[in-house]
């Protein structure tokens, strides 16, 4: 490999020259690994092309300094690559985040494009899909990166071999875990469907453009490829079969081969009749407006226990022994914790007493139990719902309770601008909501824990409550409160003692 000076860092690239005359292509990997992910495909390119592979900031050997990743930082090496190597036209070649930029550089700098093949590519990240996902992955990253490589590892590839593996693994785990996070980041603000009208952006490319998309995508379905392409006006598309995101190491001579057609064939845009073109604008019309309009796409699991235990899937019922082997307070537990715990966190929340090797043990039968619960259900989204890792289980969804809510309103309690009148309904209405006999059927000492912790904060208002009704001579409200109040008083008799003071002084 050789080196390009960039302002403070080593950008790490290599060039193949096959013959002056041939067609160049620099290609750019994507958000999870480095060059090696061009490694076999360029493989089967033979001696056709002239290629270009380099390490991003971060990457590979180009080590970095701490300086926040951008757009603007990733697309100026690309460039310097460009004018360093003193090529006039290149063709492009990303995967995953590298067709997004990719596609950055054909519309900035469309005179340096020869063309552009986008693989695996998206640019339409909403937050409520993704955003749960991408924090997911930000905590991963910091408490289990093995966890998180083998995720991450499982959701790319269609066939998942030793060899692809082995380059994912030693790619992934050496990438800094704050230049993932930038570039997550980076996805998330920079393709926003409230800011990124993907469709009138797309539309801004000149240069010939291939999509590629995986057949089997878990994560993004391959009708993106078609809706990308109807908004690109010189381009076309093709799913690959048998792969996944990781189309260069999934399926490396299919992709070779169609690189290699599009980039030394015709690259004109397929012909099409009048009618053809009608059909398309139409299609893009009803696309917009559904977008406009359409609200989030939720994937989201919720558990409620503060009346029945019921666990949702989208507002459907996930049936299950939720009652055998701390089910429900093992899902609980995580979604309390931002969706994730270590082992360690669980046993000393669930199994405390017990010795070390027998409280791993049962804590594995534990969190078995809960995974078959989630592979019985028929949507085949919530099998992949549990990630276990040697140190760390975690969910992979958005999550909500009942619990978080409530805690939520109370913390809030009173909330701005609330009358003192208000604030008694509403607190009247937090009272009403909780019985802490709810959790008569949890077993975990940690739920008895949270209960006290709710008490405590109920019974924090009510004491400061009552006297502000007393003294705004609300005393019918005040006796309401106080007579809804007395399983969280915060000491026995409160409730009693308030009331007989109202009474001897003739206020009720």
């Amino acid at each position: 490999m050789e080196t390009l000076s960039m302002n403070d860092y080593q950008l790490h690239y290599s060039f193949h020259l096959s013959g002056p005359k041939l067609p160049t292509l620099l290609f750019i990997h994507g958000l999870t690994m480095d060059s090696s992910q061009w490694s076999l495909l360029i493989r089967c390119l033979g001696s056709q092309v002239n290629t270009v592979t380099y390490d991003s900031y971060g990457y590979g050997p180009t080590k970095v300094p701490y300086v926040p990743v951008t757009v603007e930082r990733l697309i100026s090496e690309a460039r310097a690559l460009i004018e360093h190597l003193r090529l006039d036209q290149v063709h492009i070649v990303g995967c995953g985040m590298g067709g997004n930029l990719g596609f950055e550089l054909a519309r900035r700098f469309p005179s340096q494009v020869a063309s552009l093949t986008m693989m695996s590519s998206v640019f339409f990240i909403q937050k409520n899909i993704f955003g749960n996902r991408f924090g997911l992955l930000n905590q991963l990253i910091d408490v289990d990166r093995d966890l998180m490589t083998q995720k991450w590892m499982t959701d790319s590839f269609y066939t998942l071999t030793d060899r692809k593996a082995a380059l994912f693994e030693e790619a992934f785990q050496h990438i800094p875990a704050r230049v993932i996070k930038d570039k997550l980041a980076v996805l998330q603000q920079r393709y926003d469907p409230v800011s990124f009208h993907f469709i009138d952006e797309l539309a801004k490319i000149s240069v010939p453009t291939l999509i590629l998309h995986g057949s089997n995508d878990v994560i993004l379905p391959a009708q993106l490829a078609a809706i990308f392409s109807a908004c690109i006006p010189n381009s076309r598309w093709q799913i690959i079969p048998d792969s996944a995101q990781q189309i260069p190491l999934d399926q490396p001579e299919t992709s070779a081969h169609l690189l290699l057609k599009f980039v030394t064939g015709e690259k004109a845009p397929l012909p099409t009749f009048p009618i053809h073109q009608e059909l398309t604008d139409k299609y893009l019309r009803i696309l917009k407006a559904g977008l406009e309009r359409s609200l989030p796409d939720r994937h989201l699991l919720r558990i409620n226990v503060l009346r029945d235990v019921t666990v949702l899937w989208n507002d459907e019922p996930v049936d299950g022994k939720w009652n055998q082997r701390g089910a429900k307070e093992l899902l609980l537990y995580l979604v309390l914790h931002h969706g994730r715990a270590s082992r360690d966190e669980l046993i000393a929340a669930f199994l405390p007493d017990l010795p070390r090797e027998r409280a791993r043990n049962n804590l594995r039968v534990r969190i078995n139990h809960l995974n078959q619960i989630f592979h019985n259900f028929h949507d085949p989204d919530v099998h992949e719902i549990l990630l276990i890792g040697e140190s760390t289980v975690a969910l992979n969804s958005e999550t909500e309770s009942d619990i978080d809510d409530y805690l939520a309103r109370l913390k809030a309690f009173p909330e701005h601008g609330f009358t003192l009148k208000k604030q008694a309904i509403a607190f009247i209405d937090l009272l009403r909501q909780y019985d802490p006999a709810n959790f008569s059927s949890f077993r975990s000492d940690w739920i008895f824990s949270l209960a006290e912790e709710i008490d405590s904060m109920l019974g924090n208002v009510l004491e400061n409550l009552v006297p502000k009704l007393r003294a705004k001579n609300m005393f019918e409200l005040a006796r309401e409160v106080l007579q809804s109040a007395r399983s969280v008083e915060p000491y026995d008799g409160f409730c009693d003692e308030q009331l007989t003071e109202m009474q001897h002084s003739g206020v009720l």
